[in-house]
């Protein structure tokens, strides 16, 4: 990359949320998920990418609805589903706009720091929105990572070398512009 270039957040977290990069992270978060939900019980999995959290509350016995905004994260989702012949229901929508339903859940999750993909003005509606999905008695869970923790303990990404569709492309970041959402 000759000049600095702006590259959407979500472009380069797209391939950071497939199953193989999200095992570690389901693995340190499954006791803690366990314990609010029971086998048979209807769980939303928002913003659910390609389906890592999903796939594992499945197996833990919920009936499992994910829901994302992209299409390719559905995509392998569903592809995903299709090999394990999972039951999952994975819909590629705005989780502000998109199919929740009335009182259906009993759990519903927004895990993977997410929650900052939302503008924060909608976030009452995003609440709102979750309430109503929910059973009375459902529960909540979102994850979220305070951004200055992450600066102050430098782990942001400096630089990415991923295999391309033409070789190698190599990626070094310089700030993040958080009026843009984006990376520079």
């Amino acid at each position: 990359m000759d000049q600095d270039e702006s590259i959407p957040v979500f472009d380069w977290f797209a391939n950071q949320h497939t199953l193989e990069e999200r095992a570690e992270f389901v693995e340190q978060i499954s006791s803690v998920l366990t314990s609010f939900f029971q086998p048979g019980d209807s769980v939303l999995d928002l913003c659910c990418g390609a389906g890592a959290i999903a796939f594992f509350l499945e197996d833990q016995g919920a009936n499992v609805t994910g829901i994302d905004l992209a299409p390719y994260l559905i995509a392998m989702a569903r592809e995903e589903a299709t090999k394990r012949r999972s039951r999952i229901t994975f819909i590629q929508g705005n989780a502000l706009t998109g199919p929740l339903g009335n009182e259906e859940y009993d759990f519903a999750v927004c895990l993977g720091n997410a929650v900052l993909h939302f503008p924060h003005e909608d976030f009452s509606q995003f609440r709102d929105r979750v309430y109503q999905a929910l059973k009375p008695e459902g529960r909540l869970a979102v994850e979220y990572r305070d951004g200055v923790l992450r600066v102050l303990t430098m782990s942001e990404v400096k630089e990415v070398i991923e295999e391309g569709a033409e070789g190698q492309i190599e990626r070094r970041f310089k700030e993040y512009d958080p009026a843009r959402g984006a990376y520079v």
